[in-house]
């Protein structure tokens, strides 16, 4: 998937709205941005572990999908900004930097492998699943595209959270074709 050609802000503009606006149909592809924010609110004030969970494993496993191919400074700020703006700005651009931080010293500890397969273990659901999966493919492609290593990525989340190969494909391409008409409908405005 490459949306490359895309203006970088209209594609975060986009993505912000899909995840604010998204659809019923989207039910199961991604998590709304209420649930996120309700996370992000509760992490912050170490209140409802369930919410703070989600939230966390959420950012987790989108910065792991999407960092697999090298993350730039730029590009973890861009992430942080664009993540923040998702939750109504519940969590700091600053924080999300210290926390994406912390990851990947987590990672050269563990290793992506297994941060990745940890992350997974607390989507229990099948609803929650999916979501990650889509969540995961949003940040992956908010640098314009999703390259192979982080598609493979993708795959190996959905082996962690018990999903076959067509249902993790199933799920990102709802999120990306919902996120194309929302390109479509921005550049007709």
């Amino acid at each position: 998937m490459d949306l490359t050609g895309e203006d970088p802000k209209k594609l975060h503009a986009a993505i912000a709205n899909v995840m604010r606006d998204a659809p019923e149909a989207l039910k199961g592809s991604l998590p709304s941005s209420k649930e996120l924010a309700a996370g992000a609110k509760a992490a912050k004030e170490d209140s409802d572990v369930k919410a703070s969970t989600f939230f966390q494993s959420m950012l987790e496993i989108g910065y792991l999908i999407a960092s697999v191919d090298g993350f730039a400074e730029s590009e973890r700020h861009a992430l942080a900004e664009l993540l923040s703006q998702i939750v109504g700005w519940a969590v700091s651009i600053d924080d999300l930097e210290l926390y994406f931080n912390d990851l990947s010293d987590a990672c050269d500890m563990l290793g992506r492998r297994e941060r990745l397969r940890r992350a997974a273990a607390d989507f229990e659901d099948g609803i929650h699943r999916g979501e990650a999966i889509g969540f995961a493919a949003l940040v992956a492609i908010a640098d314009g595209k999703i390259a192979e290593p982080e598609a493979n990525a993708l795959k190996e989340l959905g082996s962690f959270l018990e999903m076959s190969e067509d249902e993790v494909n199933n799920a990102v391409n709802a999120v990306i074709g919902r996120l194309k008409a929302e390109l479509g409908r921005e550049a007709r405005s």
